[in-house]
């Protein structure tokens, strides 16, 4: 095999700028593409000699290959192969895959009540009636990288789910006053004193399913504004070009419960969802309940 590279009379393939050799490798792949589909008839003269003239210092580069050059081209393609696969690894090392700050997404789940050494919150609802009970659910978790911001804003949500249902089984009551403007009594101040109390039972309802946990989803927001975006007023300043590693929160009203739940233990759950595009995440977590 005869393949010389000269400058003058020295050698300068220690030199040679890589841009120089990829326009070396396309046209080598040219040629060996000419090999294989056109029948020898047809090939052009330089499948058999090829010279390129290249000016550099009033010298010239003169690549010279005889008969061997399907050789060269099979270790050309080798090579460029090989440059290909180490540079994509290398790409998607560099790139970061995970949607969250030091590729950690996480949640964590909490209410206004202690938790005990078994995992367990021991709730106290808000009864505004025997059949409306109710609790908050907080819900903390981490903000989303910049690149997958809009206009600095992360898009972290949140849906929930609880393995605790309760069935309306004979419709509902509700009882109201009745008021007569030409009948009633008024008191010193002039308000009406209601006649007598009604009862209005709708049997629309009757065998509904009544989830303790809304399935729909709730948006997350930076905690502390003021700490992460350094305002002054915690209800307005400027807006960030990119929220940093701040802490995201939302809330989840828990109910109705029923007083029958006293002493019961509810499981709730969640699923946050990271929008990151392509490389968007969701995480999955559940909290454990006793109602008191």
């Amino acid at each position: 095999m005869n393949f010389d590279i000269y400058f003058g009379k020295k050698y300068f393939i220690s030199t040679l700028n890589i841009d120089f050799f990829l326009f070396f490798y396309y046209c080598w792949g040219f040629l060996l593409l000419e090999t294989l589909v056109f029948p020898k008839s047809r090939r052009s003269p330089f499948s058999y000699r090829i010279q390129f003239f290249l000016p550099m210092d009033n010298d010239m580069i003169i690549l010279k290959n005889n008969f061997y050059y399907i050789y060269i081209v099979k270790s050309l393609y080798t090579l460029i192969s090989l440059t290909f696969f180490i540079s994509c690894s290398l790409f998607e090392e560099g790139t970061p895959n995970s949607s969250c700050p030091d590729g950690d997404c996480w949640v964590r789940l909490y209410t206004d009540f202690e938790e005990d050494s078994n995992g367990y919150h021991h709730v106290e609802p808000f009864w505004y009636s025997q059949n409306s009970g109710r609790f908050n659910l907080h819900i903390e978790s981490s903000p989303t990288i910049g690149r997958c911001q809009y206009n600095g804003v992360t898009v972290v949500s949140s849906r929930f789910d609880s393995d605790t249902f309760w069935e309306v089984e004979s419709g509902l009551s509700f009882t109201f006053g009745l008021y007569n403007p030409f009948e009633s009594l008024y008191t010193q101040q002039g308000s009406i004193i209601k006649v007598r109390d009604t009862t209005v039972t709708l049997n629309y309802f009757q065998g509904e399913i009544i989830p303790v946990v809304q399935e729909t989803s709730v948006n997350h927001g930076v905690k502390d504004k003021m700490e992460c975006y350094g305002w002054d007023n915690p209800k307005s300043g400027p807006t960030p070009r990119e929220t940093g590693n701040c802490v995201l929160y939302s809330k989840r009203i828990v109910g109705p419960l029923i007083r029958e739940m006293i002493g019961d233990t509810l499981k709730i759950y969640s699923e946050t969802f990271f929008d990151c595009g392509m490389n968007s995440e969701s995480v999955r977590d559940s909290i454990s309940v006793i109602i008191k």
